[in-house]
């Protein structure tokens, strides 16, 4: 009789069980739903806002040429190129890179290209032999030869309590809550200065996602106080709204002035000045191999060392926090593959347009390529640092 009875409790539990798990499957069925809905929503709007940015840059275009023809009596040939191609470029990028939810298998393709990967990194700073002092395009670093036959004796401390690793006896500096607002009205004020449309409130979560990493070790209440009652994914397409608009604008700048003087720079936004530098460096390549838009030969030259120094373990420039990486790669990285490297110019040899796919991907370039993204991986892995910090499963500390 008590087997019985408990055949028929086991029974139960298998039933019930199963109901919890079709229940959790319509849910996580209704959350896609409702996630996908928000990113559609956002990727309309964004590339309404890059068309009207795109009109307002070809109708300045056209009043300055005027001005010119009526200054000098000889007709100005309008060099700028019909923008079609940027706008469906970035709308791969809103297919593909943009918030890519599948798993990234990046030991894949990358260890063949460089013998390992870090999928997921802690918020790194140390010393580093390139420095940059302020945000902005005039920032300059240093570019010492380095001597691979002597190694630098490095000393550091261990704070237990607060999983800080000290370099060299610099001070960690954290990114507090003052610090975080300081800035982040420095980078409103600096977008501003370029003419960009972006909202404030979209430039501080642009500020927190670049950051994230750091935020994270940091401060992580404050990614909670920012998110708020919106969705995290939400939250990341605003952030993306601001990464589109330095992107398009950069793109726009290149077509219509063919150099790379008035860019916006990828280091906006960014607070650890080691994790600056090292994005300053990678920025300073690419804008050397833009110079080169014109020499097939010496571009690809350049970009296939960029490309291995990248994802070179040894090379300090490899070790960006996913914040950073995102933003090199979307307004760096596809620089080399959308602009600099487009038929219009040069074309990319086979070698180099396999490697950049591993960067950055779009809709078409095949699940290889997609799934193994290096920005699909800093994607995947911001979305999961803003789950973390949101439902509280991470200590503050």
């Amino acid at each position: 009789m008590n087997n019985d009875i408990f055949q028929q409790i086991e029974k139960r539990l298998e039933q019930e069980e199963a109901k919890r798990n079709d229940a959790l499957i319509e849910k996580e069925i209704a959350d896609d739903m409702k996630s996908e809905a928000i990113k559609k929503e956002k990727q309309s709007k964004a590339v309404i806002r890059e068309l009207n940015m795109a009109k307002s840059h070809a109708e300045k275009a056209q009043i300055l040429m005027e001005d010119k023809t009526e200054e000098t009596g000889v007709e100005v040939e309008d060099e700028t190129p019909i923008d079609e191609e940027t706008i469906r470029v970035k709308e791969e990028k809103k297919k593909s890179g943009g918030f890519v939810t599948g798993l990234f298998v990046g030991a894949t393709a990358l260890a063949i290209l460089a013998g390992s990967v870090k999928l997921y990194k802690e918020s790194k700073t140390g010393d580093v032999r390139t420095t940059a002092s302020t945000i902005g395009m005039n920032d300059s670093v240093n570019d010492e030869p380095e001597n691979n036959n002597q190694v630098e004796e490095t000393g550091y401390s261990y704070n237990y309590g607060n999983n800080v690793v000290v370099v060299d006896d610099t001070e960690y500096v954290p990114l507090t809550t003052e610090a975080f607002e300081n800035l982040t009205t420095e980078t409103i004020n600096t977008l501003r200065g370029y003419g960009l449309t972006v909202s404030d409130e979209d430039i501080v979560k642009y500020v927190m996602i670049r950051n994230i990493d750091k935020l994270r070790q940091d401060n992580n209440e404050l990614i909670s106080q920012i998110v708020g009652d919106q969705d995290p994914t939400e939250v990341f397409a605003d952030a993306d709204n601001v990464i589109d608009a330095i992107m398009t604008y950069n793109l726009l700048y290149f077509d219509a002035n063919h150099n790379t003087d008035g860019f916006i720079s990828s280091s906006v936004g960014i607070f650890d000045e080691t994790q600056k530098a090292r994005a300053l460096e990678i920025e300073r390549r690419v804008f050397e191999i833009g110079t080169y838009y014109q020499d097939e030969e010496k571009y690809n030259e350049l970009t296939y060392a960029l490309l291995r120094d990248m994802i070179d373990p040894s090379n300090e420039i490899s070790e960006l926090e996913d914040g950073v990486s995102y933003g090199v790669e979307w307004i760096n990285m596809y620089m080399v593959r959308s602009t600099f490297g487009t038929n219009r110019y040069i074309k990319l040899n086979d070698t180099n347009a396999d490697m950049i796919k591993y960067y950055v991907s779009f809709a078409g370039d095949g699940e290889e390529y997609e799934m193994n993204a290096l920005v699909n991986g800093n994607v995947r892995n911001i979305n999961v640092l803003l789950e973390e910090c949101t439902k509280g499963k991470i200590l503050t500390r």
